[in-house]
């Protein structure tokens, strides 16, 4: 065998739950709960080695959801668990196992070639394998690691009925216990398969707690249960294989249990009337053999590879000599701490931290302290490394490198104000550090400190010209919060002189240049995501066809939509395909459902294809040549003014001749973004009474998607103009209502929202209220849209009302009115 140092270890895995987005639950309840089913995985691998002999000290703990992060010995893990694409890549230290594991498409497809490196996978369910197979990667069904503990040898003389439950999916559906035979009623006992958290990502002691806690139920279930009924994955598989009888039931179905389906009924509603309350224990005798000789197998051809890569291996790792904690030497400490530092061994040196008695803790410098608080931030441990960057600042008040990491694990945790409280400590103390005034003011933008965000950014430039970071930051902020563009657009050309391939730049740079009106630069720049492998927007897949590039031969091609602007972007990318039909190119349009209709309506002869999880299978249309998203198709289409289309708003407004009077004005004054929206919205009474200047005879309209009744009703309560709606209609929902009305009215009034889109592609004569920073679709100096020309342009200024504005919307107003003879405003007393 290889030397003591190269030999494997062997891994169960553990679950933080890191990357989850779970913290801002605990902000907002101050409690989560985590699913110790994930736990029962461990317990089973754990069983596993023990079978093969394994000893307890060469098992180690990996975790899942940081396993990114491994830097270790190299140790052989049985991948017995969900994996998520927070998971990959997948450390070459680490030796996969594939038993018993299951992921979603999107990660298989992302990371296929890891998987068909180490093909055949064993896959805990048939939908899981099904997706592998479907991608051309050899897979099987194993089924579950916990369906291979072994059968219980005593059975409880007065069993429990244990009704095992969780949350969410995991809910226990009640109408099941009215089949229970009342006998059986004295026996209930309802066990919560979840453990109370107060902090969030896990650390490893929390971890190791999960565990204990999820064998403390294991082993109740097997001491104590004469049946189990629950809706759980790992609460049934590990009783299965217990011999405990399982009664599977769920409210809904779900495909991970699909391996199951052939081993026991799966109830759900309305069908509880069919459990067999006396049902014997399900036979899994030939699963657990088959299982176990599977297990076995995957571990011995993983640690023959590991032998043969013995010398590769070597090279990889680090020897760290850790000196025990009594009567060791400061310097001894520190040194060792710098060296697992330096090595990027996190999960070491933590672990190396957290053994430490207090008097050697004492002895820990403030550069070690760092060192160590930059280990948990890598673990995502942040609350534990702002404590560690706090003391060492108290031993060193300047260190300019704590205050730097102090403020930015404050920021990207959610603690933006402590961030900013720090950032203002850290000005003062350290306020010629560029670093030190780049992590600062992104911590003021962060609690939308701009004015103070710009001065620290400004300063760090002036002191280091070439931080590439803090320009990107500042042209972010000039542009998107002050709207100074041009003054945005000098700093994002120094950043990117410094990283032109930056995707983060690039994003910026075509914010820039697309409000400058510098339309072919600005989508050239946006272009560059699409070759950066990164997916984005709610229905991103992997689409198979070949990119455009512009050429005139093409004679089809499908035209996605970027929807991560919503239905805006998607009526925006619409605008496109008059001028792909206008090159005789057939297009095939991704689309929400909901679209269709309107669209149709709009071009009869492209082809409208719905948004599907899956993949629509009209996608693989064979006439379907070529795929362009809507950014790319624009630096082909749009490069210039001239490529747009021309037809002004006044030309619009004077074939309304036969517009029925009153003169309907449709008004929508809310957006949603959850961005940007509150500064694009104007109170709706705000917005009515600013309609009193109009003495002609008029009608507002509501065209305001969402439950606007109640702000409707106090507005007409008080107002000299009421608004036409229609009680219970929520446009959201009921889009062709929606358009029915948009087409009824003679002029638009709103702010930006999709209700321009809609308008627009409708040539209404609208007036677009914009924010001092509107979307780059909008422009900076354009009075009149140039995607849709009917549309007329009323930016306001920083320091200006919206009234100021709208007195340019009142003129023109008063001009339609004027120029199609609508009457002056009649009084009740009908003097004119």
């Amino acid at each position: 065998m290889a030397d003591d140092n190269l030999r494997p270890k062997f891994g169960v895995l553990h679950f933080s739950y890191a990357n989850f987005g779970f913290e801002r639950r605990l902000v907002r309840d101050q409690l989560a709960t985590i699913n110790l089913g994930d736990f029962m995985q461990t317990l089973a691998c754990r069983n596993l080695y023990q079978k093969l002999d394994i000893n307890d000290e060469d098992v180690i703990e990996i975790d899942r959801d940081r396993i990114v992060n491994y830097n270790g010995p190299p140790v052989i893990v049985v991948l017995n668990a969900c994996f998520y694409q927070h998971c990959f890549p997948v450390p070459e230290k680490i030796i996969p196992v594939f038993v018993g594991f299951q992921a979603k498409e999107d990660v298989i497809v992302a990371n296929h070639a890891y998987f068909e490196r180490h093909q055949p996978i064993g896959c805990r369910d048939t939908v899981t394998c099904d997706l592998f197979l479907k991608h051309g990667i050899s897979a099987h069904v194993t089924g579950c690691l916990t369906l291979s503990f072994d059968s219980r040898c005593d059975y409880p003389l007065d069993g429990k009925v244990m009704i095992a439950y969780g949350e969410g999916s995991g809910a226990f559906p009640s109408e099941a216990l009215d089949t229970l035979p009342k006998h059986l009623l004295p026996k209930l006992e309802f066990v919560f398969q979840r453990k109370a958290v107060h902090a969030l990502p896990l650390n490893i002691s929390d971890m190791q707690s999960a565990e204990k806690h999820a064998k403390f139920l294991l082993d109740h279930y097997r001491s104590n249960a004469s049946i189990v009924v629950t809706p759980l994955h790992h609460a049934a598989t590990p009783c299965m294989s217990s011999g405990i009888p399982v009664v599977l039931c769920r409210n809904d179905a779900d495909d991970r249990f699909s391996f199951l389906r052939d081993i026991i009924d799966i109830h759900s509603k309305p069908n509880f009337d069919a459990i067999n309350w006396a049902d014997k224990p399900a036979n899994v005798d030939h699963i657990r053999s088959n299982l176990l000789s599977y297990s076995k197998e995957g571990v011995q051809k993983a640690m023959a590879f590991f032998h043969q890569k013995a010398a590769d291996f070597g090279t990889l790792s680090v020897d760290v000599h850790l000196p025990t904690s009594k009567g060791t030497k400061a310097p001894e400490i520190n040194k060792a701490i710098v060296s697992l530092a330096q090595s990027n061994r996190h999960i070491q040196l933590a672990a190396y931290f957290e053994e430490m008695d207090n008097e050697a803790r004492g002895r820990i410098n403030a550069n070690g302290l760092v060192c160590i608080g930059k280990a948990y931030v890598a673990l995502k441990y942040p609350a534990q490394a702002v404590d560690l960057f706090k003391v060492a600042l108290t031993l060193r008040p300047k260190m300019w490198l704590a205050h730097t990491k102090l403020i930015t694990t404050l920021t990207t945790s959610g603690r933006a104000t402590e961030a900013f409280l720090a950032a203002q400590e850290a000005e003062v103390l350290c306020g010629t550090q560029a670093v030190v005034l780049l992590c600062a003011g992104r911590a003021a933008a962060a609690v939308d400190e701009i004015d103070i965000a710009i001065n620290w950014l400004e300063r760090s430039a002036a002191i280091d010209p070439v931080n590439f970071s803090g320009r990107v930051q500042l042209a972010n902020l000039l542009g998107s919060q002050k709207g100074q563009w041009s003054k945005a657009q000098q700093h994002i050309e120094v950043a990117l002189q410094l990283r032109p391939d930056d995707l983060n730049a690039r994003s910026v740079d075509a914010n820039v240049k697309l409000h400058l009106g510098h339309f072919g630069a600005g989508f050239d720049s946006r272009k560059y995501r699409f070759g950066s492998g990164k997916v984005f927007g709610a229905f991103r897949r992997p689409f198979r066809h070949p990119t455009w590039n512009g050429e005139p031969t093409v004679k089809s091609l499908l035209l996605l939509p970027e929807t991560e602007q919503g239905v805006g972007y998607e009526l925006l990318a619409a605008t496109l395909i008059p001028s792909l039909e206008a090159k005789g190119i057939e297009v095939f349009f991704e689309t929400s459902q909901k679209l269709i209709p309107f669209l149709t309506s709009l071009y009869p002869n492209a082809r409208f294809i719905p948004f599907s999880a899956e993949g629509e299978i009209d996608l693989l249309d064979p006439r379907i040549e070529v795929k362009a998203y809507f950014s790319a198709a624009c630096s082909f289409l749009r490069r210039d003014h001239k490529d747009f289309p021309v037809l002004s708003m006044m030309q619009q407004a004077a074939d309304l001749s036969g517009a029925v009077k009153p003169l309907r004005i449709g008004l929508s004054w809310r957006s949603t973004n959850p961005s940007t929206g509150k500064s694009r919205s104007i109170p709706l009474q705000r917005m009515v009474r600013l309609f009193d200047k109009i003495d002609r005879d008029i009608a507002l309209v509501n065209l305001q998607y969402g439950d606007v009744s109640a702000e409707i009703s106090t507005s007409n309560d008080t107002s000299v103009h009421r608004i036409e709606y229609q009680s219970g209609i929520n446009y959201v929902h009921d889009t062709a209502t929606f358009l029915d009305t948009v087409r009824s009215v003679d002029v638009v009034v709103s702010i930006d929202n999709s209700t321009l889109f809609f308008a627009g592609h409708l040539n209404k004569p609208t007036f677009a209220l914009l924010s001092p920073t509107p979307h780059w679709v909008w422009g900076k100096a354009q009075e009149q849209s140039i995607w849709f020309p009917s549309i007329q342009l009323l930016q306001t200024e920083e320091s200006e009302a919206w009234e100021d504005k709208f007195t340019s919307v009142l003129l023109s107003l008063q001009s339609i009115i004027d120029c199609n003879g609508h009457d002056a405003r009649t009084d009740s007393d009908g003097s004119g």
